[in-house]
């Protein structure tokens, strides 16, 4: 095989390992790694075995397209398919749970699943989560309290008929 043709695959090689390593596999691991030292050994033999100017072309425009591409990539429309461009603000209508559930304490409601501990109850007319009071088992469609709140944790017993 000519130096050249060897040359050029190495640097052919190293980009797409580069480019699967960036765009499908997450992280930086053996291929980024062998793109890396694909593109190092395509200057090395340009140096040594064609000529070093060659090498030297080899080396910085290496260096350069890599440059370009992080520079370059991140306004792609490929890139914009990648990316995800939402986000969770106030103003779309997400927030973070920051209410006050106290006022559920000693009401009454029923099981619509099993509590395993936790399940899933019908309490003041609304769904919610909840968790048995001591990990106990309850069963579905069962009478039940509310005896504290956490939080957002809602923890019930289960109330003699």
């Amino acid at each position: 095989m000519p130096e050249w043709l060897r040359v050029l695959t190495l640097i052919l090689l190293g980009y797409v390992l580069l480019a699967i390593e960036i765009l499908i596999i997450p992280g930086f691991g053996i291929l980024g790694i062998s793109g890396i030292v694909s593109l190092i050994l395509a200057s090395y033999f340009a140096y040594t075995k064609l000529s070093l100017w060659l090498g030297l072309i080899v080396s910085l425009g290496s260096v350069l397209l890599i440059i370009l591409s992080w520079k370059l990539f991140p306004k792609s429309g490929f890139w914009k398919k990648l990316r995800l461009e939402e986000q969770e603000t106030k103003e779309a209508g997400f927030k973070s749970f920051k209410g006050d559930l106290s006022e559920l304490i000693n009401k009454e409601g029923r099981t619509l699943s099993h509590l395993r501990p936790v399940g899933i109850c019908l309490i003041d007319g609304k769904r919610m989560e909840a968790i048995s009071e001591g990990g106990i088992f309850i069963e579905q469609d069962k009478p039940i309290m509310v005896v504290k709140v956490e939080g957002n944790r809602i923890v019930v017993r289960e109330m003699a008929r």
